[in-house]
């Protein structure tokens, strides 16, 4: 859906060591898959509205 990936390092034995985000120029998506997707976080975000408010109003992000 978007353009972005998140890398993770881990060790051999697969315990993740760090994660970040990162650009990716090929998002591998068809069309069908893409619009589920949409769909999906559409519904996702309709259905947990008043979290997602009293997240930004209580400044819960980033915390």
């Amino acid at each position: 859906m978007i353009s972005w990936a998140i890398v993770l390092v881990q060790e051999d034995d697969g315990t993740v060591l760090e994660a970040y985000p990162a650009r990716v120029s090929f998002r591998g998506f068809d069309y069908d898959a893409e619009e589920a997707g949409f769909k999906g976080v559409t519904k996702y975000m309709k259905e947990n509205m008043d979290g997602l408010l009293l997240d930004v109003k209580t400044d819960f992000v980033g915390k």
